[in-house]
């Protein structure tokens, strides 16, 4: 099977080097992939030396819509919803930028504190000891 022109392809060489591309030609002695940033244009001059091709299939319509509409993230803490309830106020408000360089303080602060307790309860576990041996294809010496 040969891709189609236009397929979206991922190549793996003889030489353990995967490459990725939008398929233009594929000839009996060269095929020509042009990267997905439309950058550049990769040319294998031989394709005997591809030993695997994967074929990315079209992304259906809901696929594009997730990718399309990202989740919105909303603030998590007290003082992170705070400090974006005071950031939306006008910038002609006289208190708010002393009211936004409090909040970010005290948020540092949080985080650092989050940062501490973390480090404080953090507890080393038991070690795993590695066990060195043969693998099963391979004979034990001295076994018949």
């Amino acid at each position: 099977m040969i891709p189609k022109t236009g397929q979206h392809i991922k190549c793996l060489l003889r030489n353990n080097i995967f490459v990725e591309g939008i398929l233009e030609e594929w000839l009996g002695n060269m095929v020509q992939l042009k990267s997905l940033d439309e950058r550049s244009v990769i040319v294998i001059t031989d394709p005997k030396d591809i030993m695997m091709f994967k074929v990315f299939l079209e992304e259906t319509e809901e696929e594009i819509e997730e990718v399309s509409n990202p989740v919105e993230l909303t603030p998590q803490t007290e003082l992170e919803q705070e400090f974006q309830a005071v950031y939306e106020q006008p910038s002609e408000s006289p208190t708010r930028t002393k009211s936004l360089a409090e909040l970010r303080a005290l948020m540092a602060e949080e985080e650092r504190q989050m940062i501490v307790n973390k480090l404080r309860n953090h507890h080393i576990g038991e070690t795993r000891k590695v066990k060195y041996g043969y693998p099963g294809f391979f004979k034990k010496p001295g076994a018949k």
